[in-house]
């Protein structure tokens, strides 16, 4: 069984009850255009109340982006970018399994959100691809655990 916690407590209050699933018909990308099927690409927004903002989640090619919206700038913002759109609601919900989706766990997730080129599988081959591109310690570089002289 896998563990459902939340990974800190209280985080169940500042997670979204519900996504907007955007699905657009066009894309920017000429070769996208020949994709079969009405919708070239797909992105996620959600609000969290508790917070005051919106989530907006888009998947790329070269990286994830992961975009806060306050809550008094959302309606300019989604306005323009969901023209021409279809948006499905759906309730938020785990998908319970056993095992991660191949290729999607926590370091390539976090290595294609914050776009940094790496092909590591494992967290400390990820932290010597961070410094690689130019990532530096911001709270003095060990924990103690000697993670960053292991392979």
């Amino acid at each position: 069984m896998v563990d459902r916690a939340p990974f800190w407590p209280g985080a169940e209050a500042f997670r979204p009850r519900e996504w907007f699933v955007v699905f657009q018909l066009h894309t920017r990308f000429r070769w996208l255009r020949w994709m079969p099927g009405r919708y070239k690409h797909v992105m996620a927004f959600a609000h969290v109340a508790e917070a005051g903002v919106w989530i907006l989640v888009n998947v790329g090619w070269d990286r994830t982006e992961l975009v806060v919206i306050d809550d008094a700038d959302v309606k300019e913002i989604l306005t323009d970018l969901l023209y021409g759109t279809d948006i499905v609601k759906v309730p938020a919900g785990g998908m319970p399994r056993k095992l991660p989706h191949f290729g999607f766990w926590c370091v390539p997730a976090i290595a294609h959100i914050v776009g940094v080129k790496s092909s590591a599988l494992r967290p400390d081959a990820f932290l010597r691809d961070c410094l690689a591109h130019g990532g530096e310690f911001i709270n003095g570089g060990s924990t103690g655990s000697g993670a960053e002289d292991q392979d």
